[in-house]
């Protein structure tokens, strides 16, 4: 008998188990779409390179108490630990939800004042205007490419049109390309014009830096050790920080979500397994309801290798409708993870690959497992069985 046939026969199998079917293609289907979305996620926060020029060179600035807990930077201590060589360009910032309005249009969204050279840190190019650096105090704004295909229609003759901030009337001169995205959900960013601030132990703002070329972590580390022993012996009474941490901006930002997210991996690879072992457990239990069919044919002379393709295509008619749900979930999943999430990318070739072994392996576990131990049934044990 041929495959095709083979194949139907599993069919008709299926639609006289329509229940039994269901449950084991929604089950594979709902654990196969958590793992790979899950995984695109990692992907992004955890294992990529930041799609920044030259990322690794890049490192979050901020201040340790005396019993090292972070906190965020005082600006005197920020200007002088960024005030020496080892520094290429460095930026303070701080980031709130505010309203936008444009062209008779309100939204509220995220907009970050920085100070210093925001954009010299990460290297990017805008794709419409300009951007600016520390010596621009007039009432400017850059804006995310989200924001100008939303608020203001993606029109051409963006830059020069005024765009109000948490009311401030601000002129747009720059757009940045679709891919920029910091700090996350930043659709507007603006030069800080007053003054930020003389207390050092006032720790208002986020800082980022990027390493001179002759400079290394380490480096920069220990130079910064010792202007913080130096600063405590200066301005002890003034001081409540105690040291300065330098981290590399990836590590920076998958910090906080860093173990959360590897226990929901665990959580979910456990649920992945759930689901192959439920539908392996259900195939045995067809399988078991045939045994006795099997082993009248077995006796009749029926190959052992014949029976066992006709359970293996049984059981690859199954799994295959929950592999396909479950990819079909995989990408749907992964176009509102690229919508919402920074980073994530559903045609990512790594995810991609993961997804094929992922459900390469649980296709072969949930049909394999109860196919042999079908196969081992010995015919007069089948036959002694009601």
């Amino acid at each position: 008998m041929s495959g095709l046939q083979d194949f139907h026969i599993a069919m008709r199998s299926l639609r006289a188990h329509r229940g039994t079917a269901l449950f084991a293609t929604f089950t594979l289907a709902l654990g196969l779409g958590a793992a790979i979305a899950l995984y695109a996620v990692i992907d992004a926060i955890l294992l990529r390179e930041l799609p920044f020029p030259r990322a690794d060179r890049i490192v979050a600035l901020n201040e340790l108490d005396a019993n090292g807990k972070s906190m965020a930077m005082a600006w005197p201590n920020y200007a002088d630990l960024t005030a020496g060589p080892d520094w290429q360009a460095s930026a303070y910032f701080s980031s709130a939800g505010s309203p936008l309005a444009s062209g008779g249009q309100v939204r509220r969204a995220s907009a970050t004042w920085t100070g210093g050279d925001f954009f010299r840190v990460f290297d990017i190019v805008p794709v419409r205007g300009r951007t600016f650096d520390a010596h621009e105090h007039e009432p400017v704004a850059v804006i995310s490419h989200a924001l100008w295909q939303g608020l203001l229609d993606g029109r051409g003759d963006v830059v020069g049109q005024p765009i109000s901030v948490d009311g401030e009337s601000l002129t747009v001169v720059g757009v940045m390309p679709a891919g920029f995205d910091y700090p996350a959900g930043t659709a507007v960013w603006t030069p800080w014009r007053d003054d930020p601030g003389s207390s050092r132990s006032a720790h208002n703002w986020s800082a980022v830096a990027r390493l001179a070329d002759d400079a290394t972590l380490a480096s920069v580390r220990l130079s910064a050790a010792t202007l913080a022993a130096r600063l405590l012996q200066e301005h002890g009474d003034d001081l409540d920080a105690r040291a300065f941490g330098i981290t590399p901006l990836a590590e920076a930002i998958a910090a906080p979500v860093r173990r959360a997210l590897w226990l929901l991996a665990g959580g979910t690879l456990f649920l992945l397994l759930i689901a192959v072992t439920n539908v392996a457990n259900l195939l045995l239990a067809l399988n078991g309801s045939r045994a006795r069919e099997m082993a009248v044919r077995a006796a009749l002379g029926a190959a052992p290798s014949r029976l066992l393709r006709e359970v293996v295509a049984r059981g690859i008619a199954d799994v295959g409708l929950g592999l396909g749900l479950g990819l079909v979930a995989t990408l749907l999943g992964g176009q509102l993870l690229e919508r919402f999430l920074f980073g994530v990318e559903r045609g990512d070739p790594l995810a991609l690959l993961v997804t094929l072994l992922v459900l390469l392996l649980a296709g072969l576990v949930a049909t394999m497992t109860p196919a042999l131990r079908a196969a081992r049934i010995a015919p007069m044990t089948a036959l002694r069985t009601d």
